[in-house]
This record gives C-alpha cells, sequence and structure tokens, in this order.
C-alpha cells in the first residue's frame, strides 16, 4: 500500500452530505445496492471513489467509465466560467483562500492596533499593510490571468472571492463530518 494512500485511510471518517431525492428514488437507490450487498453509503462511496481517482477505487476501467460519465452530464457540457473553476483546474485555489484569510486577519489586525494607538502603532500597521499589499498582489496576478485567458465578461471580484469561501467553508465542514 502506498504511503499516501496510508495517509489518506486515517482520515477516514463518517461524513454528513445532503442528497435530495424523491421517495421514488430513494428505493431505487437502495434496491440497486441491496442487489450487491451493500448500503447506500458503500455504493456512493465506492462511486466517488472510482469518480475521483480516490483512497480506494475499484480499478481503471471503472475510474474511466465513471469520468466519461461526468464528463458527458449536462453540468460538464458547458461548465461555468467561475473563478473558482479556475483556481481549482489551475491548483492555485488553496493558495487564494490562505491569502484571503492572511488578508482578513491583517485587516482586523490594523483595526485592533488602531484602537490601541500605541507609540508603534503607525509601524505595526505599516508592516500589516505591506503584508496585505504582497497578498492582494499574489490574488491579482491569478484574477488577471482568469479575467484575461479564461473570462473576459467575468463578474465583480468580490461575487467571485464569496462563492469561494462558501466552498471552503462547504469543504471544510464535509471534512468535519458536518
Amino acid at each position: 500500500m502506498q504511503t499516501n494512500q496510508k495517509e489518506e485511510i486515517k482520515t477516514i471518517k463518517e461524513r454528513n452530505i445532503v442528497l435530495n431525492l424523491s421517495d421514488k428514488d430513494c428505493e431505487r437507490i437502495s434496491r440497486k445496492a441491496a442487489t450487491v450487498g451493500l448500503t447506500v453509503s458503500e455504493l456512493l462511496e465506492n462511486f466517488i471513489g472510482d469518480l475521483v481517482a480516490g483512497t480506494y477505487s475499484n480499478g481503471s476501467d471503472e475510474r474511466t467509465i465513471a469520468n466519461e460519465w461526468f464528463e458527458r452530464c449536462w453540468f460538464s457540457l458547458e461548465p461555468d466560467k467561475s473563478f473558482l473553476r479556475y483556481l481549482i483546474l489551475t491548483d492555485c485555489i488553496f493558495d487564494v483562500i490562505e491569502r484571503w484569510e492572511d488578508i482578513q486577519v491583517g485587516l482586523e489586525e490594523i483595526s485592533a492596533i488602531k484602537k490601541e494607538n500605541t507609540a508603534d502603532s503607525q509601524n505595526e500597521i505599516k508592516s500589516w499593510e505591506d503584508d496585505i499589499s504582497y497578498w492582494q498582489e499574489m490574488i491579482d496576478e491569478c484574477w488577471k490571468e482568469y479575467t484575461e485567458d479564461w473570462n473576459p465578461e467575468h463578474p465583480p471580484f468580490n461575487e467571485e472571492m464569496s462563492k469561494i469561501m462558501e466552498w471552503n467553508e462547504n469543504l471544510e465542514n464535509m471534512k468535519e463530518g458536518e
């Protein structure tokens, strides 16, 4: 077993994911899973493993077929051109989220320092402002590439960052099992 897989296995725990299904679809999926001796959860775990080439997969053919299904569905035929999608596909999502969170912390620190108004306040504020400027430049570079190369008719930056932070919050909640 590969080291990465061993590390991933250590993080396996119950997760709560809400599905909106009709009563009839609940019955259908329950029957489908039962015909092969699985619970609905086990069936979905297996499908997800194949879809994302996950910790556990049923094989390369299954991964290929799951990915083909994903690519053929309506949501993949005309994917959105969001900043979130761009950052995920360019593998920059967590860098941008981290910088955005750093900026928010920096702004809070500046606000607190201004309230204290000590002899060193101006130096501390300047240091935070320099850091914020640096972090913002990193985000701005990604935004520039996104708006020039990916989606010239983009939504406003703050709207896109709200979607990104909501996605991240949902991810963190799912990882916590909520």
